[in-house]
């Protein structure tokens, strides 16, 4: 059984007042556990995902969270009374995980008298006043790349491509400039969370199914069996230099399911003879 809390707490008490809006950042900071929130009687409106805003906000009644994953919500209160806020009962696949339901925080709706009344919510151009981000470009693909997460039981390892993580060996090598569409594919039972350090990305489809632009993020649930496809402009000289692409599950990165990309400047040295890439490029 694993034992869950907000910032260190069990079972908090939220106060807020009857038709005040708070904006809430949540964040799964755990090794390996989902949480699927709800709050009694009340909606979640979602204005941002791993630090990028949303262009459209997202009302939903449930949130999953995998490890590493973020979201910005906006939570208006109910009349006044006490509401749960709960992790549901969640399961990660045949392979995966278990996670019992969990009483997380108590939301208390109550008149204040030091304070003023709530005021009406601002519009959420005001209150998310981060400018909005811009779908990355279709026009020029350079590479398309597959990315397999697989994992054997018998010896408990877990693999990128067919590969366990070795920090001495470049996986995937990509020029400054380039705008690359990768399709990130599970082919075992249970959830992965991919997650790629230094850059966020465009979710373009899942299981096939095209994606609508809402916003950029740098972790997407890949589901069992399934893929999505996610589209990263490698554009920013800062990421020159190697980093990490991985699933965030912890014990499944520290098993072997992590990967070393590194970006280099065309301009600042020479183009290798031959691509150090394990992973599919376009036209190959």
């Amino acid at each position: 059984f694993v034992i869950k809390t907000i910032n260190g707490q069990l079972m908090p008490r939220i106060d807020i007042q009857p038709g005040e809006t708070q904006l809430w950042r949540l964040s799964d900071q755990t090794a390996d556990t989902y949480f699927r929130l709800t709050l009694d009687r009340h909606a979640f409106t979602v204005i941002g995902r791993d630090g990028h805003p949303l262009s459209q906000p997202v009302v939903t009644r449930e949130l999953l969270l995998g490890p590493s994953e973020r979201a910005d919500v906006l939570v208006t209160a109910g009349k006044t009374g006490s509401y749960l806020f709960v992790a549901q009962t969640t399961w990660t696949g045949p392979a995966g995980d278990h996670f019992q339901a969990q009483n997380m925080a108590l939301l208390v709706s109550s008149p204040d008298p030091s304070r003023p009344a709530a005021a009406p919510l601002q519009p959420l151009s005001v209150v998310n006043a981060r400018p909005a981000e811009q779908p990355i470009s279709a026009d020029r693909i350079d590479a398309r790349r597959t990315v397999v997460f697989s994992e054997d039981p018998v010896t408990g390892l877990f693999f990128i491509n067919h590969q366990t993580f070795d920090h001495t060996r470049v996986d995937v090598r990509v020029p400054l400039g380039s705008i690359e569409e990768w399709t990130i594919r599970n082919s075992s039972d249970e959830l992965h969370v991919f997650h790629i350090h230094q850059v966020a990305f465009q979710v373009v489809s899942v299981n096939g199914t095209p994606i609508p632009f809402n916003g950029l993020q740098d972790t997407i649930d890949v589901p069992l069996h399934g893929e999505v496809t996610i589209r990263i402009a490698f554009v920013d000289p800062i990421i020159v230099g190697r980093f990490m692409f991985h699933c965030h599950i912890l014990e499944h990165e520290d098993k072997g399911m992590m990967a070393v990309i590194e970006v280099f400047d065309p301009k600042a040295a020479p183009v290798p003879d031959h691509d150090m890439s394990r992973m599919d490029h376009a036209g190959t």
